[in-house]
């Protein structure tokens, strides 16, 4: 990890896709499946608890709604 949010992303998901894409019995499947989860691992340490460059919490683009707008549901 490069400590730069851009590029550690787009690492992380490229190797995620070839990790994903690869076909059982594939030669070193285990160990590079193993080297994507210890770098999925590593991006979510560094930078799960860290505000993003608009200031906004880790998984707040992952939901089109307000945490009120969610509670409003759950009633």
């Amino acid at each position: 990890m490069k400590q730069k949010y851009r590029q550690d992303t787009y690492q992380v998901m490229k190797h995620m896709k070839i990790s994903a894409s690869l076909d059982k019995g594939t030669p070193n499947m285990e160990k590079w499946n193993t080297r994507v989860k210890k770098e999925m691992n590593d991006w979510l340490a560094i930078y799960r608890r860290q505000n993003l460059s608009v200031g906004r919490q880790w998984t707040s683009h992952l939901s089109p709604f307000r945490s009120s707008q969610i509670s409003m549901f759950n009633q």
